[in-house]
């Protein structure tokens, strides 16, 4: 599920503007592919090599939580809207209640939350460096 939101954020990118700028491409698979990646090698190597703790359960909720953010980041043209950060809030959350309740697979987990908040700033943080690292490039040429 997770996978779609995010392939309709880079569709968005590819299509709405010049995404062949070598920047836009390494920017994506950085920041977007490179951790949905190791997140699903993650999933496929518990299966294979039974992983413990946090590296099996909480870091490829965080990787995705991180590729999210920067997927709408990207979309947007790396500005940051309050609003998005609201609706990406309630998604954390709302996905974590409706795993507690059952109503969908998985286990509905406050550390998940925390895990999904953490990586989420640091995809705001890395957006900063990115955003002030491009300007820079920008006003250069």
């Amino acid at each position: 599920m997770y996978i779609y939101i995010i392939a309709a954020g880079v569709f968005h990118t590819v299509v709405g503007r010049n995404f062949m700028k070598p920047r836009n491409i390494i920017d994506i698979g950085l920041n977007i592919l490179l951790p949905i990646a190791v997140g699903s090698l993650i999933y496929y190597w518990n299966i294979k090599n039974n992983l413990t703790g946090y590296i099996r359960n909480q870091l490829p909720d965080g990787l995705w939580a991180y590729a999210f953010v920067s997927s709408i980041l990207i979309v947007w043209n790396r500005q940051i809207n309050i609003y998005w950060l609201l609706g990406i809030s309630v998604i954390y959350v709302g996905i974590e209640i409706l795993q507690y309740l059952n109503i969908i697979a998985g286990t509905g987990d406050i550390l998940d939350v925390a895990v999904y908040f953490a990586f989420s700033i640091l995809g705001l943080l890395t957006n900063r460096i990115i955003k002030k690292t491009t300007n820079k490039y920008d006003n250069n040429s």
